[in-house]
């Protein structure tokens, strides 16, 4: 049979993904009429289409139907196309009762959680909003119903170049409003609303967490315990996760395919005995999938898990069908049944990576394998451990790359000494939850759980040492991905069809990859550029030539490297920075296109003025001109003017809404040029020298 013969759902999968991930640009409200007449001329094709020669045409009407049907599907599932979405009835004074779908999460000033509105001023209406509730309402579980007066507010684009679009991750989760609730705000309503399985759930997964929580582990201990165990990672110092994410292996804290497979096979493992009838097949497939959907709830039925275990749900029961699955086809009919349910996981990073791990697994890991073979057992192991991940890592870099901005170079040194820890750590922590009561057998399971993870630790810190451990602000264009994936995909295809035709469309990737290179070079070396960053209570701004970049911030963000990351890695990383220098505005500084002395700056050939609670203005016979002025307090521009002759007056971000306006009425009432960070987001400007 032809490679592309046996991989039916495999093939019929992509134009149903293209569908969902089109369907912003492309659906319109008569999308729903091609349905009837893509069925009925797929009918007809198959009726009186008998020739061999034109199978392609019923394939090409399926590919059409299925693409639509992703068209459809996607804007079906979004709550804001609906007549009664909150939104739609929201009025300053609305009262609006929510009810929480999640348990609560603890964050710095607030808990987050996502609830349903039940109903705005009694209208019944449907939708999601997402809330942070003050530190002290901390009574809320799911379930809960509660009655709030404040009115949510729209989420806010990115306000930076290439900056984490929050709005965009939420959307295709269909929440598109948030709101901050204070104590005065809110009331909660009495009585018990929400789904008693899932309670009981909750409820089951907070005694694990409490025996886990009473037990002799240190915080990074119970930390990583309650990821691996529970799938909770709000336990998570940063500094661990940051230790975790440089050694190259984050992944195993994100319960996913890794942690399901593990139960999966012990299970199959301790069930092995059941394989001698076909009714005990029938029991043991049955007690796999309770023990599968299980671990998945307790986990909080995250995405990765909902799709792992719905993978090996249909590799077990093939198995006891006695049928020789295709793992491409089991893949994509796991994909295709989750993107049924809920089509916007497509746009979800873990589901991507997940599933092109695995794709890369089952189609690259064969091929190096074979490269090398080994007598010895052990040494077979280790080089399949080496292969998996080799093969896992170039499915996933450019992904990784992508959405990360690092590649971990020590990943495959990482993978080998970690990844065989992670069975033991939860199968010795399964067994110590499930003997707890028992002391004299759970106490000796529990120093063996500490020993690993010590040892884990170990591990972790020393790759962590050694030199040059991630390579970071890495940037890849979309059009980039999508040619490096094509280039992988070629060269497969070459190797498995042995087929010249596919060799040299692998070239033609690799001469556009260096054509995007050359072009990137080009804009970089034309480089002269101002800017001005938004960052909420943050002053921030610099100056880009070609590929260095020079800037100053208030020392809170200096110290913030939280923020900067989250505000201006992603551009930097854009940019491709190769020196980075981020001073205190205090910082004086001469050279040869920089001059700054406190409040007058001189960049390239642009003036700026600082106005901040450092700023003196002096008495100056003859006003100075400058071609940007930032305010970032409130001073009289009246007063200004009779020093300075500013071109733009910018309106600093580190200023509330309130001052903000007020200098915008000023400067209309002056007839002066402005801008406002806070309300319009960051301001590049480019100039020449």
């Amino acid at each position: 049979m032809h490679f592309w013969n046996s991989l039916p759902l495999f093939r019929l999968v992509i134009p149903f993904i293209l569908g969902i991930i089109f369907s912003d640009s492309l659906y319109t409200q008569l999308t729903y009429l091609f349905i009837p007449l893509l069925l009925i001329l797929l009918i007809i094709t198959q009726s009186f289409v008998n020739s061999y020669g034109l199978r392609w045409l019923f394939g090409i009407v399926s590919s059409c139907l299925l693409f639509v049907f992703g068209l459809c599907i996607f804007q079906y599932s979004i709550d804001k196309n609906d007549e009664s979405y909150f939104a739609h009835f929201l009025n300053d004074d609305s009262i609006l009762l929510l009810e929480c779908t999640e348990e609560p999460i603890e964050k710095e000033n607030s808990f987050k959680v996502i609830s349903k509105v039940i109903s705005v001023d009694n209208t019944p209406t449907k939708g999601k909003l997402l809330i942070y509730l003050e530190k002290s309402i901390d009574s809320l579980k799911y379930g809960d119903r509660v009655l709030i007066s404040s009115r949510p507010n729209e989420i806010t684009p990115p306000s930076n170049p290439y900056q984490f679009n929050y709005k965009k991750y939420l959307n295709v989760r269909n929440v598109t409003h948030q709101v901050y609730v204070s104590s005065f705000d809110f009331k909660q309503v009495e009585g018990e609303w929400g789904n008693d399985f899932v309670k009981s759930i909750n409820t089951f997964r907070n005694e694990l967490a409490n025996i886990l929580s009473q037990s002799e582990l240190n915080s990074n201990q119970l930390s990583v315990c309650t990821a691996l165990l529970l799938g909770d990672k709000s336990e998570m110092s940063q500094e661990l996760t940051q230790t975790f994410s440089e050694s190259g292996v984050i992944h195993v804290l994100a319960v996913s395919g890794l942690h399901v497979g593990i139960i999966f096979l012990l299970i199959n493992e301790l069930l092995v005995f059941m394989n001698r009838t076909q009714l005990l097949k029938l029991l043991k497939v049955f007690i796999v999938l309770i023990c599968l959907w299980s671990y998945a709830f307790i986990t909080s039925l995250s995405p990765s898990v909902m799709r792992a275990a719905t993978m090996f749900s249909f590799i077990a029961i093939a198995n006891v069908m006695q049928r020789q699955t295709n793992i491409y086809n089991t893949l994509a009919a796991s994909a295709f049944l989750l993107l049924i349910i809920e089509p916007s996981m497509i746009f979800e990073v873990g589901f991507q990576l997940s599933y092109l791990a695995v794709l890369g697994i089952v189609s690259i890991y064969p091929k190096i394998y074979l490269l090398l073979l080994f007598k010895s057992k052990w040494i077979d192991a280790l080089w399949q451990l080496i292969c998996v991940s080799i093969a896992a890592q170039i499915a996933t870099f450019p992904l990784g790359i992508y959405y990360f901005h690092q590649f971990p170079n020590y990943f495959l040194l990482a993978n080998v000494l970690v990844i065989p820890l992670i069975p033991l750590i939860i199968y010795f922590g399964l067994f110590y939850l499930l003997l707890f009561d028992f002391a004299f057998i759970s106490e000796p399971v529990l120093l063996i759980l500490k020993f690993i993870l010590d040892n884990l630790f170990v591990i972790l810190d020393g790759i962590q040492q050694l030199p040059q451990t991630i390579s970071s602000f890495l940037f890849l264009q979309t059009y980039e991905v999508i040619i490096i994936y094509a280039l992988i995909g070629f060269c497969l295809l070459s190797i498995y069809q042995k087929k010249s035709t596919y060799f040299i469309l692998s070239l033609l990737c690799i001469v556009l990859l260096q054509f995007s290179h050359w072009n990137d070079i080009n804009i970089q070396e034309k480089r002269s550029q101002l800017v001005f960053y938004s960052i909420n209570k943050h002053t921030v701004f610099g100056v880009l030539e070609k590929d260095q970049g020079l800037f100053f911030a208030n020392s809170e963000l200096i110290d913030n490297e939280k923020s900067q990351k989250f505000n201006l890695y992603n551009h930097w990383a854009f940019l491709n920075l190769n020196d980075r220098q981020l001073m205190g505005l205090d910082t004086n500084i001469q050279r040869q296109n920089v001059w700054k002395e406190r409040s007058h700056i001189q960049l390239g050939n642009q003036k700026l003025l600082l106005v901040d609670d450092k700023f003196e203005l002096k008495d100056i016979d003859k006003a100075v001109e400058v071609d940007y002025c930032i305010l970032a307090i409130d001073f009289p521009i009246d007063r200004l003017l009779k020093a300075y002759q500013p071109k733009t007056i910018i309106i600093d971000s580190s200023l509330p809404h309130y001052l903000a306006r007020k200098i915008e009425e000023e400067s209309n009432t002056l007839v002066l040029s402005f801008y406002n960070l806070k309300s319009e987001g960051a301001l590049v400007v480019d100039f020449t020298n």
